[in-house]
């Protein structure tokens, strides 16, 4: 099985990247990451923040070819 590579987006817009080897990114996800608030942002909105070895995470991507971009995210927190 090929490995898939998850990547953090965190609250700045920096990634981190973790090698998946079993199961599936989203599997990892709910695993590993811990859900600290829920903040309402409009009427049918909301963002959910994470964290995940000590960083603010608000989401992330996955893959199976490695990253070299970097994500601009402006928040309004």
């Amino acid at each position: 099985m090929k490995a898939l590579f998850i990547y953090f987006i965190l609250i700045n817009g920096d990634l981190i990247k973790e090698e998946v080897h079993e199961g599936s990114c989203g599997n990892y996800f709910k695993e590993k990451v811990q859900v600290i608030e829920q903040k309402k942002l409009f009427r049918n909105q909301s963002l959910t923040i994470h964290k995940y070895k000590g960083f603010t995470v608000v989401g992330y991507t996955c893959t199976d070819k490695e990253v070299t971009w970097h994500i601009n995210l402006y928040l309004n927190l």
